[in-house]
């Protein structure tokens, strides 16, 4: 029952984002060590009146609508992100630029279709307000910032973090559940120098939070890509 427990509330969390899930993701978001096995013969003995299923993709009951909208976004995030990546192409040249990476992915390849895209920038140690600066002149002169009439595909600049200071746990407000997602959800587009690696390394507790992951360019997060 614990297990089932776990495994329920990974399901609504997901729910929140409209964004129904595979056992295998689930498995990688319980909050307990166990193997994938287990994690099949606890959806199965799951309540149909709590959790169903359709296409291998697990949902709260009544909300089968959203593996049809997990499959659209799959199709426009994929453009969205190559988007990101020109951009990131640009930004790469700055002077200081250690990662760039598109953020508040929570799901794989789970963006709204009228979503801006959230970009997080590790810079060198004393380069942060330069880097912060020529983003913003850059998207500015590319029109690319987002405004209150018109975010979609707009670049949101939304943070940047000095290479010196990778632990940031400090940032977590208690319980804070987003932020253990919102760092697995990190998908690195720029990092010659394995600097998410580096993230990862400076911030165990998400290992510990999410103990059947293997994080990092190491591991088999599918949604981490060189460029």
């Amino acid at each position: 029952p614990m297990l089932q427990d776990a495994i329920l509330d990974t399901i609504k969390f997901f729910d929140m984002f409209d964004y129904p899930v595979t056992a295998p993701e689930i498995w990688e978001h319980v909050d307990r060590k166990c193997g994938l096995k287990e994690i099949y013969q606890a959806l199965s003995k799951m309540d149909r009146g709590e959790v169903e299923a359709k296409y291998g993709l697990f949902f709260l009951s009544g909300r089968e609508g959203l593996v049809r909208k997990r499959k659209r976004r799959y199709n426009y995030s994929g453009k969205k992100i190559k988007k990101v990546k020109r951009v990131g192409n640009i930004f790469k040249y700055i002077p200081g630029v250690k990662m760039i990476a598109v953020s508040n992915m929570i799901g794989s390849h789970n963006l709204r279709y009228d979503s801006d895209l959230d970009i997080f920038i590790i810079t060198a140690r004393d380069r942060i307000w330069a880097v912060r600066f020529f983003c913003v002149v850059i998207t500015a002169l590319l029109r690319l910032r987002p405004t209150p009439n018109k975010q979609k595909d707009k670049i949101c600049l939304n943070f940047f973090l000095r290479e010196d200071r990778l632990d940031i746990r400090d940032l977590k407000l208690e319980n804070d559940v987003y932020f253990d997602y919102w760092m697995t959800g990190l998908m690195p587009i720029y990092d010659p120098e394995d600097t998410f690696d580096q993230l990862l390394q400076a911030n165990p507790w998400v290992q510990e939070r999410f103990p059947n992951q293997e994080l990092g360019y190491s591991g088999h997060k599918t949604q981490i890509h060189h460029t």
